[in-house]
C-alpha cells in the first residue's frame, strides 16, 4: 500500500470516527454533545497524530523524504477536515437549525455554574447570556463554515509537520 493511499484511508477513518461521535450525541441531547465537545477537541485530535505516527513508520520503507511524509499527513486532515465540516453543516444547517443556540446555552450555563464554584465573577457570562436569548445564534453560515476549515488547516498543517518529521527516514 502506498503512503498515500494509508492518508486517504485514514482520513476518511478520522472523519467516519468523528461524524459517529458526533451524530450519536447530537441524537443523545444536547447535554451529550456538549460534553462530548472537548473529547473531540483534547483526545481526539492528539489521537490522530499519534495513529498517523503509527501508520506512517509501519508503512515506510527505504528513503522517506520530509515531502512525501507531509504529503501523507496533510492529506490525511484535508480529507478530515472536509468530513469534520460536512458533519457539522449536516447537525447544525440540516438536523436542527436551533443546534448553535441550544449548544451556546448549555456551554454558557456550564461555564456558569462552574464559575459560581469558583467563586469567579459572572459580569460577563450573564452579559453572554443575556445576548443569546436577545439574538440566538444560527444555523452556520458559509464564512463560518469556511473560516472553521481554514483555521483547522492551518493548525493540521502544523501536526503534519510533525507526523512528517517523526515518520521521514533519511538515506
Amino acid at each position: 500500500m502506498s503512503l498515500n493511499k494509508l492518508g486517504i484511508i485514514l482520513g476518511i477513518l478520522f472523519s467516519v470516527v468523528y461524524a459517529a461521535f458526533s451524530l450519536g450525541t447530537w441524537h443523545a441531547g444536547v447535554n451529550a454533545y456538549v460534553a462530548f465537545l472537548p473529547y473531540a477537541t483534547f483526545v481526539w485530535a492528539p489521537l490522530t497524530v499519534v495513529l498517523l505516527i503509527a501508520g506512517g513508520l509501519t508503512i515506510r520503507k527505504g528513503h522517506l523524504p520530509f515531502v512525501k511524509a507531509l504529503q501523507y499527513a496533510f492529506l490525511a486532515y484535508i480529507l478530515y477536515e472536509l468530513g469534520y465540516a460536512a458533519v457539522n453543516i449536516i447537525i447544525y444547517n440540516v438536523l436542527d437549525k436551533s443546534w448553535g443556540h441550544q449548544v451556546t446555552m448549555v456551554s454558557l450555563q456550564n461555564l456558569a455554574a462552574k464559575s459560581a464554584k469558583l467563586g469567579l465573577p459572572m459580569d460577563q457570562i450573564n452579559d453572554s447570556l443575556a445576548q443569546e436569548q436577545k439574538t440566538p445564534t444560527g444555523p452556520l453560515t458559509f464564512l463560518q463554515v469556511l473560516i472553521g476549515l481554514g483555521q483547522g488547516l492551518l493548525w493540521d498543517f502544523v501536526k503534519s509537520m510533525i507526523v512528517a518529521l517523526l515518520v521521514q527516514k533519511k538515506a
